[in-house]
């Protein structure tokens, strides 16, 4: 009984480290066609990205492009205290605005290619604002952080 138990702890553990190597499990990288701000690569796979806009704010598109441009999808948004995830979004019509804030708006205005409008108003509070946008979901994602100076 003893060594059936060892066989199964040993065999548990072979099948759960062996799983680690799924090649699948990798994370990929959603491009885009990008205006209104410049992003930068700040991860090892570039997958996270970040832009500075200046104070007075701006109108920023983000159309999906290349192999993962199915997963360029808007899957979450924040910025402060505001948070909207995809589990929020009903009965699509597009252009749809997802978020409508003081800091700004965010509209999904198609899906054939995923393509999203940020518009960022002036910034007066008098602290940088950060705004996440994660678009995709699982191992194919990017994180977007769009960093604003106050005026």
């Amino acid at each position: 009984m003893r060594t059936f138990f060892k066989f199964l702890c040993i065999f548990a553990l072979v099948v759960g480290l062996s799983s680690c190597e799924n090649e699948d499990e990798e994370f990929e990288n959603i491009d885009f066609k990008v205006t209104g701000i410049e992003l930068h690569d700040v991860s090892v796979n570039n997958h996270t990205h970040v832009g500075t806009l200046l104070a007075e704010g701006g109108t920023i598109t983000f159309e999906a492009k290349g192999k993962n441009k199915d997963s360029g999808f808007v899957s979450e948004v924040s910025c402060g205290s505001y948070r909207w995830d995809r589990s929020q979004l009903q009965d699509i019509q597009y252009p749809q605005t997802i978020c409508n804030e003081d800091w700004g708006q965010v509209t999904i205005t198609s899906v054939l290619p995923h393509t999203t409008k940020v518009v960022i108003t002036p910034n007066a509070t008098g602290s940088t604002r950060e705004i996440r946008v994660i678009f995709g979901g699982g191992y194919k994602t990017s994180i977007v952080y769009i960093r604003q100076p106050s005026m």
